[in-house]
C-alpha cells in the first residue's frame, strides 16, 4: 500500500502511460484540462487494445459553478474514436467516488478529482492499493454502479448545453461592488480576502497556472465552446491592488511579492457592455462602492483581454495609479509599460518635483537598468525631499538587482547625494552606500567618519555614517574605532558601538558586559543587555542575574527579568525527552569519538534551540570535517544571525568543500546581508558544489 498526496499529476498520468488492458475511472467533477491530457496521453499510446470507463456525474449548477467543464466530457467520447480503445462515459447525480483502477493491477482510493486543483494543488490524500483481491472487490462495488448509470452521448451534451443557455443562476463580477438603487449588496462575495486561505490554496480553484503573466494564453473570451460565462480564478504576486489606499507617494514600504487571490465569475459580454472610458471614469467618482465596482470590472477586463486597457494607461495613471502600475507590471509589451512608466515619472518631475514610490518600484521590478539610468539623471535635477529618499532607495535595490556594487557611476552617484543640504537625504545615501557593500564605497564612509569633526558634520549625520559601516559588515580596521567609541562620553556614539560590536560578540563580550553592568546611561546599559542576549542567551543568564540585583532603573529591571524568565521558561517548556536529548546533545560535542560529535551536531540543528548556537559555532572549527559540515547545516537549520560571522569564515577558510558549501548553504537560509561579500567571493570557488550553493544563497540574500 502507497500513500498518495499532492501534486500527483505526474504520478497519475504515469500510470496512465502503462496501462496496457483496462482503465477504470469515477470522479464526480472532471476538467477540460485534465481531460485533453488523458485523450493526448491515450493517443500517444501505440498497439492499443484498451477497455475504459469513466463513471462522471453532470449537474447544471456543477457546470455553472465551473466545477466541470461540458467540454470535458465531450474530450472523453472522442477518446473512443482513437484506434484500439473502446471508451464509454456513463452518469450518476449523486457520485462521489474517487477511485482509478488500473489494468486490475493497482487501484487509488483518494479524494482528488480528475481537476488541475485536485491532481495538483489542493490539500488532498489516498491511498495505492496493489492488492489483487481488494482490487477485484472494488471492480465489482464500480461495476454495480456501473450498471446503473445513464450512457452519455454527444446529443445529451447538446440537450445540456440548451439547458445551461436557459439558466440564470450565474454569479456576476460585480455581486460585491455593484450595489442596485433599490437592493443592498448580497451575501456572497466573489472576491477572496486578502490573506485569508492563500497558502492552502496556492493555485485557485480552476486555472492550471498561478502566473497571472500566463493566463491571458488559458483564458480568453474564446476559450470555451459552450460557455459563454466563465470564471476566472487569479492568483498573482504582487499584481491588482484591491485596496486603493494601500499605496502611497508617504508610504514607501510596499511589497510588490505579496500573494493574492481573487476570483471573478463573469460573462466577457457583460464586461463588455461597460466602456473602459467610463469604467476609468468611476474610478473618480465619490461613491466608494462606484470605484470598488469600477476597478473590479477592470481588473476581469484585463485578465480577459488586456489589449482593451492598454490604449487608456495614461487615463488610467490619473485615475488610479496604483491600478495602473499593476496592470502595467503584467503588461505583455514590456516595452509600452517600460514608456508609459517613465512618461508618467518624467510628468510627475517636471510637475512636482516628485517620484511616486510605487512607479519606482513597479519600474525596479519590470527594467532595474532603465530605472538606474533615469535615476542617475533625475537626482541632479530640483526634487522634493522625499522623492530624493524614496530614489535612494530604489537606486541602492536596482545596483544590487543589476550587480553593480563595482560599479563607479553608481557609487560616485551616491556620493553625491551625501553632499545634498537636506540631512535626511545625505544620511539615506551614507546608510545606502553601506548597504551596497563596496570597497569603494566602505573607504569612502571611513574617511567622512574621520574627517566628520573637520568639516562640523552633525552628529545625527555622523550616526548615519556608522550605521553604514555597520550595515557593509565593519572589518577587523574598524573594530577598533567602535572599541574606542564605547569610551565616547556621547550617549548614541557608546549605543552605536554596541551594535557593532555585537557582530564579533564573544570577542568583546567582556567589554558589552562591563557597560551593561556600569555604564551611567539607561539606553546603553538597555542596549548592551540586549547585545549580550543576542550573543548568547545561555552565557548571558548569569550575568543578567547579576544585573537584576543591582539595577536601580525600574524599566530596565523589568526587562531583564523578562529575559530571565523568558530564557527559564524555553528550557522549562521542552519536553523531559527532548531537554534530557538537548542536553546530552551539547554534552557530545565535547566527546573524544567523533561519530557522537557528529550525532551531537545534527541532532541540535534539529531541535533549534538557542542554547545550542554557541557550542556549534566552536564545533565549526573541530578537528574532523564531516562533524564541521554538520554543525555549519545545523546552524543554518536553526537560523540565527549570531552565527554569520564563524559560518563566515568556513566558507573563506575552511580546507574541506564540503565544510564550505554547508556554510554557503546556512547564510543563505539566514539571510544575513553580512554574508554577502563572503558568497559573492565564493562564486569563484575551485569546488562545483561550493560555487552551486553560493549561487543559491546570493539569490536569497539580494
Amino acid at each position: 500500500m502507497q500513500y498518495i498526496q499532492p501534486p500527483w499529476i505526474n504520478y497519475f498520468f504515469s500510470k496512465i502511460q502503462v496501462v496496457k488492458k483496462s482503465l477504470y475511472l469515477s470522479s464526480p467533477y472532471i476538467k477540460n484540462t485534465i481531460a485533453t491530457f488523458l485523450y493526448e496521453v491515450l493517443r500517444s499510446k501505440p498497439d492499443l487494445n484498451l477497455s475504459i470507463k469513466i463513471l462522471t456525474r453532470i449537474k447544471i449548477q456543477d457546470l455553472i459553478e465551473g466545477a466541470s467543464d461540458l467540454e470535458a466530457f465531450e474530450k472523453l467520447l472522442e477518446i473512443n474514436e482513437l484506434s484500439g480503445i473502446k471508451a464509454e462515459v456513463r452518469c450518476i447525480s449523486n457520485l462521489h467516488a474517487k477511485v482509478y483502477i488500473f489494468d486490475e493491477d493497482s487501484a487509488i482510493v483518494t479524494s482528488s478529482n480528475l481537476t488541475p486543483s485536485g491532481l495538483k494543488s489542493n490539500i488532498e490524500y489516498g491511498i495505492e492499493v496493489t492488492d489483487s483481491i481488494a482490487i477485484r472487490q472494488m471492480l465489482n462495488d464500480m461495476e454495480t454502479y456501473w450498471n446503473d448509470a445513464e450512457t452519455l452521448t454527444m446529443e445529451t451534451i447538446k440537450e445540456i448545453w440548451k439547458r445551461m443557455q436557459a439558466t440564470e443562476s450565474v454569479v456576476k463580477v460585480n455581486r460585491v461592488a455593484q450595489v442596485p438603487k433599490e437592493h443592498s449588496p448580497t451575501e456572497n462575495s466573489s472576491i477572496f480576502i486578502n490573506g485569508v486561505g492563500k497558502r492552502l490554496a496556492p493555485l485557485g480553484q480552476d486555472v492550471e497556472t498561478a502566473a497571472l503573466d500566463n493566463l491571458h494564453a488559458v483564458i480568453s473570451p474564446t476559450t470555451s465552446k459552450y460557455s459563454k460565462r466563465s470564471k476566472v480564478v487569479i492568483s498573482t504576486s504582487g499584481d491588482l491592488v484591491n485596496d486603493e489606499d494601500a499605496i502611497s507617494n508617504d508610504n514607501p514600504s510596499i511589497d510588490l511579492e505579496k500573494e493574492r487571490i481573487i476570483e471573478i465569475e463573469s460573462s466577457y459580454s457583460e464586461l463588455e457592455e461597460n466602456s473602459v472610458e467610463q469604467l476609468i471614469s468611476e474610478l473618480k467618482d465619490d461613491n466608494k462602492k462606484r470605484r470598488k465596482r469600477a476597478r473590479m470590472h477592470l481588473e476581469a477586463l484585463f485578465v480577459l483581454d488586456r489589449s482593451c486597457i492598454e490604449p487608456y494607461i495614461a487615463e488610467l495613471s490619473n485615475a488610479n495609479l496604483n491600478l495602473c502600475c499593476s496592470f502595467l507590471k503584467h503588461l505583455q509589451n514590456s516595452r509600452l509599460a517600460i514608456q508609459h512608466l517613465l512618461r508618467i515619472l518624467n510628468t510627475a518631475k517636471t510637475e512636482s518635483g516628485s517620484l511616486p514610490v510605487q512607479v519606482l518600484k513597479t519600474l525596479n521590478y519590470i527594467a532595474p537598468d532603465t530605472l538606474f539610468s533615469f535615476l542617475c539623471k533625475a537626482v541632479k535635477e530640483p526634487l522634493s525631499h522625499n522623492a530624493k529618499e524614496h530614489a535612494i532607495e530604489e537606486l541602492k535595490y536596482a545596483i544590487v538587482k543589476l550587480n553593480l556594487q563595482d560599479n563607479d557611476s553608481a557609487v560616485e552617484t551616491l556620493k553625491n547625494l551625501t553632499e545634498d543640504m537636506n540631512p535626511k537625504v545625505s544620511n539615506a545615501a551614507y546608510i545606502a552606500l553601506g548597504q551596497i557593500g563596496n570597497v569603494k564605497s566602505i573607504d569612502y564612509l571611513r574617511n567622512a567618519f574621520r574627517q566628520a569633526k573637520r568639516r562640523k558634520i552633525s552628529l545625527g549625520t555622523q550616526m548615519s555614517i556608522l550605521k553604514g559601516l555597520i550595515a557593509a559588515g565593519i572589518s577587523p580596521n574598524d573594530e577598533l574605532m567602535f572599541v574606542r567609541l564605547t569610551y565616547s562620553p556621547l550617549v548614541r556614539f557608546r549605543v552605536i558601538a554596541i551594535r557593532a560590536l555585537r557582530q564579533n560578540g564573544e570577542k568583546y563580550w567582556q567589554r558589552i558586559s562591563t557597560m551593561a553592568e556600569s555604564d551611567k546611561s539607561v539606553d546603553v546599559r538597555t542596549q548592551a543587555v540586549r547585545a549580550l542576549l543576542n550573543i548568547d542567551p545561555t552565557k548571558a543568564y548569569n550575568v543578567l542575574i547579576k544585573l537584576k540585583e543591582n539595577e536601580l532603573d525600574q524599566n530596565l529591571k523589568n526587562t531583564i527579568t523578562a529575559s530571565i524568565h523568558r530564557h527559564e521558561q524555553s528550557i522549562r517548556n521542552l519536553p523531559i525527552d527532548e531537554k534530557q536529548l538537548l542536553q546530552s546533545s551539547l554534552s557530545g560535542l565535547q566527546s573524544s569519538d567523533k561519530e557522537i560529535r557528529r550525532k551531537g551536531a545534527k541532532t541540535l540543528g534539529r531541535l533549534k534551540h538557542v542554547s545550542a548556537i554557541q557550542p556549534l559555532c566552536e564545533t565549526l572549527k573541530d578537528e574532523d570535517r564531516i562533524v564541521r559540515t554538520v554543525a555549519a547545516e545545523a546552524l543554518g537549520a536553526i537560523g540565527n544571525n549570531l552565527s554569520v560571522l564563524p559560518l563566515i569564515e568556513v566558507l573563506e577558510s575552511d580546507s574541506h568543500a564540503h565544510a564550505r558549501a554547508a556554510a554557503a548553504k546556512a547564510l543563505g537560509l539566514i539571510g544575513d546581508k553580512r554574508a554577502i561579500e563572503a558568497i559573492v567571493k565564493g562564486l569563484k570557488d575551485k569546488s562545483g558544489h561550493v560555487r552551486k550553493w553560493c549561487w543559491t544563497s546570493i539569490s536569497k540574500l539580494r
